[in-house]
């Protein structure tokens, strides 16, 4: 399931994260150190969605990768949107998942 190691290097006041590659039903997902992929749940038109588990409380999270989010302006647009929207409606209902964190894995990982 662990790929090579990805290590992105942040401005100095934050800590380095570490990644790793991890392919679930055919879509690979690039993953923060922390967490262990569990399984799919999702697939749309626009991407997939897997759960997570923090390795280090044990929590649950959804990691959804977005296919080609960025290679053109409508996608990008549309994913800018779903983000902002997201941001916008966090804790205000009980079905909706709040955002922790969005970050981009780079052309390679597509």
């Amino acid at each position: 399931m662990e790929g090579a190691q990805t290590e992105i290097s942040q401005t100095s006041y934050l800590p380095v994260r570490q990644y790793f590659e991890a392919t679930l039903q055919g879509s690979k997902f690039v993953i923060e150190d922390n967490f262990r992929p569990i399984r799919t749940i999702g697939r749309g038109s626009y991407g997939t969605v897997c759960v997570v588990q923090n390795t280090r409380d044990r929590s649950l999270s959804a990691l959804k990768r977005m296919d080609h989010a960025l290679e053109n302006g409508v996608i990008a647009k549309r994913t800018l949107r779903e983000v902002r929207i997201l941001r916008f409606l966090n804790g205000r209902h009980e079905n909706l998942l709040d955002i922790e964190d969005v970050y981009c894995s780079g052309g390679d990982a597509a």
